[in-house]
């Protein structure tokens, strides 16, 4: 009789796949690559909040994507030439 290939133990059990392994390297080297989110306090007038909500509920979005996205039309708006002077300017002022 041959014997079987069976692996025991409760570590086992919990150790997981190499498949989820992988999964889960594949999910922080995407995560590395991403702009890392901070979170941050902002007052916005009631009326504009509403209406937020109410965008990221109708388009079936997050509150954070519905902002993310407004403010990336407003920096598109903004000229390169006035928008690296306003980083370089802000840069100089903030430095630790």
């Amino acid at each position: 009789m041959s014997k079987k290939g069976f692996i025991t133990g409760l570590d086992h059990l919990l150790e997981g796949s190499n498949s989820e392994k992988e999964e889960a390297k594949l999910d922080k080297q995407t995560k590395d690559n991403e702009e890392k989110e901070i979170r941050a306090t902002f007052i916005i007038t009631e009326g504009r909040i509403n209406i937020v909500k109410a965008l990221a509920y109708w388009q079936r979005k997050q509150i954070k994507q519905v902002l993310q996205e407004s403010l990336d039309l407003y920096f598109s708006q903004v000229s390169k030439n006035e928008m690296d002077n306003a980083i370089t300017a802000f840069n100089s002022k903030t430095k630790i």
